[in-house]
């Protein structure tokens, strides 16, 4: 994701970030998908087909990452790839979309691998 659609990202993740801090506690908002629509959370089925339906932002590049240079993700499938800078690929299996828009918006992608992915993951070598 590069120049506006990076910046249109963020202030989407910041306007949910404030919903979820202002509006959820005091909110007298009684029905729970309008309450998620607000906030962006879905459950994984649903992200899934969304993805689906629309084009969605599946693939990113780290251009500040010493060490990942690429990760996508295959919603039909539930794979995370992962392609580091030496052009190795691997592919992490059962992978939920929740997960990848945690990895799609993480500070430090080798950090979130390290917490999230490594170990917890069965994986695979494509390359």
């Amino acid at each position: 994701m590069e120049g506006i659609e990076k910046k249109c990202f963020d202030v989407v993740k910041k306007c949910q970030e404030i919903l979820a801090e202002w509006i959820v506690p005091d909110s007298t908002i009684s029905d729970h998908g309008v309450l998620s629509r607000l906030l962006g959370i879905l459950d994984d089925s649903q992200l899934v087909r969304e993805m689906k339906e629309s084009e969605p932002i599946n693939e990113k590049y780290w251009n500040g990452s010493a060490n990942v240079a690429r990760t996508k993700y295959y919603p039909e499938d539930r794979i995370f790839e992962l392609e580091y800078g030496n052009g190795k690929i691997y592919h992490y299996y059962d992978f939920p979309a929740k997960l990848w828009l945690e990895s799609f918006n993480a500070l430090s992608i080798g950090s979130f691998l390290q917490r999230k992915v490594k170990g917890n993951h069965r994986y695979c070598k494509v390359k």
